[in-house]
C-alpha cells in the first residue's frame, strides 16, 4: 500500500514538472513572438521615416530593433544604410564635417569596415575641398593684387599724364610769355623798354618800364595786357598790335633765346672795351659800370648769324649810356652802331666816348 502512495507521488511531480516545461516554453515561445512583432514594428516605423528622409528618427528605430533582437541582420543592415545614406546626403551638400560627424557616430556604434571606408573616403574629399578652397583664395588673392596692380599702374600713368599735360601747358605758357615779352620789346610806344616783367593775371598782363633817367630809372611805365587771343592794350587802351602767334614768330623767339645766351658772353667784354674810353664830367675822367641786368638782344632774325643788342651802362648809378652794337658771330666780331647819352647828364668831353662808334671787337 505504501509503495503504491509512493509510484502515486512521484507520477504526480513527474505530470507537475512536466505542465511546467509545457507552461515555461510557451512563455518563452510568447515572448519570442512578441520580440518579433515589437522588431518588425520598429522596422516598419524606421522605412517610414526614412521615407521621409528622417535619418535620425529612423536610427533610433532600428537602434530600438537591435536593442531587442542584437542578431537580427535586417535591422543592422539597414542601420549601416542609413548611416551611410544619412553622411551621403550631406557628401552631396559637400558639408564634411557633418558627413563626418554621422558616420564617426555610426562607426562608435557599429564598427563596420563600410563605414570606416566612408570615414577615410570624406576625410578625402573634406581634404581636397579645403586644398581647393585654398588655392582659390590664393588665385584670388592674386588676381585681387594684379587688379590692383594694374589699378595703380594705371592711376600712376593717369598722374604721369596729367602731369606732362601740366608741363607741357606750363612751357607752353612760358614760351608764350616769351614771345609777348620779346614782342612788348619791339613796340614802337617804348623809347628803349629796359625790364618787362614775368606775366600775371589772368592772361598775359606785363608791367613795362622804358627809358632811363639821369638816376637810371624809368622815365615811362606802361601796363600792357596780351590777351588769348592775341589782343593787346597798353594801359588799358586797345592797341593795333597783332600778338596773335605764328610759326614764324616762335622761330624768332627762338633764335632770339640762342643769340641771347651768346649776347650775355660777349656783352662784359664789350662793356670792357667802351670803358677804356677816356671822357671828363666834372673834371675828373668818368669810371663807367657795366649793368648786366638791362642789356639784352634787341634785333635779331632766325637763320642768321647777325643780331643787334643794347648795353646799358652808367656813371656809379648815374646817367646811363645805351651801346647799340652788331654782333657777328660768322666773323667773331662786334660793332658799335651807336652810344645813346640822351638820359645822361651833360658830359665835359664825349669825344672819345662817341669816337667809338663805328669801330669793330674782336670777340
Amino acid at each position: 500500500m505504501k509503495s503504491l502512495f509512493q509510484n502515486k507521488k512521484v507520477k504526480i511531480g513527474i505530470l507537475i514538472v512536466l505542465l511546467l516545461i509545457v507552461v515555461l516554453g510557451s512563455i518563452v515561445e510568447a515572448r519570442r513572438y512578441y520580440n518579433r512583432q515589437q522588431v518588425q514594428k520598429h522596422l516598419v516605423t524606421a522605412e517610414k521615416y526614412l521615407l521621409e528622409l528622417d535619418y535620425e528618427q529612423a536610427i533610433v528605430e532600428y537602434t530600438l530593433a537591435l536593442s531587442i533582437d542584437p542578431k537580427n541582420q535586417e535591422a543592422w543592415n539597414a542601420l549601416e544604410k542609413v548611416y551611410l545614406d544619412y553622411a551621403q546626403s550631406y557628401i552631396d551638400e559637400e558639408k564634411y564635417d557633418e558627413a563626418l560627424e554621422v558616420l564617426h557616430r555610426g562607426y562608435d556604434q557599429m564598427q563596420t569596415e563600410m563605414l570606416q571606408e566612408k570615414i577615410d573616403e570624406t576625410e578625402r574629399k573634406k581634404a581636397e575641398k579645403e586644398e581647393a578652397a585654398e588655392r582659390a583664395l590664393k588665385e584670388q588673392a592674386e588676381i585681387q593684387k594684379q587688379q590692383e596692380e594694374a589699378q595703380r599702374q594705371q592711376e600712376e600713368a593717369q598722374k604721369q599724364a596729367e602731369n606732362e599735360k601740366r608741363e607741357e601747358e606750363k612751357k607752353r605758357k612760358e614760351e608764350l610769355a616769351g614771345i609777348y615779352k620779346w614782342e612788348i620789346s619791339k613796340m614802337e610806344i617804348m623809347d628803349f623798354p629796359v625790364l618787362v616783367s614775368d606775366p600775371y593775371g589772368d592772361g598775359y598782363g606785363f608791367s613795362v618800364q622804358s627809358g632811363m633817367n639821369e638816376e637810371m630809372q624809368p622815365t615811362e611805365e606802361y601796363t600792357v595786357y596780351v590777351g588769348e587771343d592775341g589782343n593787346v592794350k597798353v594801359n588799358g587802351i586797345e592797341q593795333t598790335y597783332d600778338f596773335a602767334v605764328t610759326d614764324e614768330m616762335k622761330e624768332e623767339y627762338a633764335a632770339y633765346l640762342e643769340n641771347q645766351k651768346v649776347f650775355d658772353e660777349y656783352a662784359k667784354m664789350i662793356a670792357d672795351y667802351v670803358k677804356e674810353a677816356y671822357f671828363v664830367w666834372n673834371g675828373a675822367k668818368v669810371v663807367l659800370q657795366y649793368h648786366p641786368e638791362y642789356s639784352r638782344v634787341t634785333d635779331c632774325e632766325k637763320d642768321s648769324d647777325v643780331f643787334e643788342g643794347k648795353i646799358v651802362m652808367g656813371r656809379d648809378g648815374f646817367d646811363p649810356l645805351y651801346v647799340t652794337c652788331r654782333v657777328d658771330l660768322s666773323n667773331h666780331e662786334a660793332e658799335i652802331v651807336d652810344i645813346d647819352t640822351r638820359y645822361s647828364a651833360d658830359y665835359d668831353d664825349e669825344s672819345d666816348l662817341l669816337s667809338l662808334i663805328g669801330q669793330k671787337i674782336e670777340l
